[in-house]
């Protein structure tokens, strides 16, 4: 009996200790991991907060600054080299979203980057009431397609002149009679001299994107700014 007892008190003890130990040590584990949650947590909130309030301020500005100015009815985008890094006929299909930035990736692992701020500047033309087109000397229209899809953009386009030639007079007055907007009420974006020179001659207002860099938000909104000067200065001459 007494040694059962001596058992029992030295297993007893053996569990209290063991009890408190663990009890402090994960207590203070927990403790721990609360607290990188919740600074992970804040962190992200702080920055998601951020992100909203960028957003919402680039808009809220941008359409406060144009209460006054003539805007075009019409932005045509060019793709390669303007919205995006490189000629997208070099992909092979089926191309997929890489969600961290927003890239597209082929089917090979080739990383097509997209200008970062192409939501904004689609958010601020729909705002402003600007119809948005696509003009692309591409040969391949259905890879086109398939990229505009993946980064949320195909809703946004309401005409689409995806097609070789030798410049895009023709794609722009295909845009014009599709839509019945005048080309001297385009905005048209292209990182090529000659497809922008020529585009300027059937007068369309036009800006040319300084590869390697891609077109952005502030080209965007400097452009908007502006057009009625670049406008004028195709009337006059």
């Amino acid at each position: 009996g007494m040694s059962k007892s001596i058992i029992f008190m030295l297993f007893f003890n053996l569990l209290l200790v063991y009890s408190v130990c663990g009890f402090w040590i994960d207590k203070e584990t927990k403790a721990k991991t609360l607290e990188n949650s919740l600074f992970q947590k804040s962190i992200w909130d702080d920055m998601n907060t951020l992100l909203t309030e960028v957003e919402k301020t680039v808009l809220d500005v941008s359409l406060e600054e144009f209460k006054d100015v003539e805007l075009p009815k019409m932005i045509v985008l060019d793709l390669d080299h303007t919205l995006w890094d490189q000629k997208i006929q070099e992909l092979k299909t089926p191309l997929s979203l890489q969600q961290e930035d927003g890239s597209i990736i082929d089917s090979t692992g080739k990383i097509l980057h997209v200008t970062p701020d192409l939501k904004h500047i689609l958010q601020v033309a729909k705002k402003l009431g600007c119809s948005v087109s696509v003009a692309s000397r591409s040969n391949k229209p259905e890879l086109v397609k398939e990229a505009l899809e993946l980064i949320g953009a195909s809703h946004d386009v309401k005409f689409s002149q995806v097609w070789f030639g030798a410049n895009k007079d023709v794609h722009l007055q295909k845009i014009h009679k599709d839509s019945g907007i005048n080309l001297s009420d385009m905005l048209f974006f292209d990182d090529e001299t000659k497809i922008v020179d020529s585009a300027k001659k059937i007068g369309v207002p036009s800006v040319q994107i300084k590869y390697p860099n891609l077109l952005t938000f502030n080209t965007f909104h400097d452009s908007l700014l502006s057009y009625q000067e670049i406008k004028s200065g195709l009337l006059s001459k």
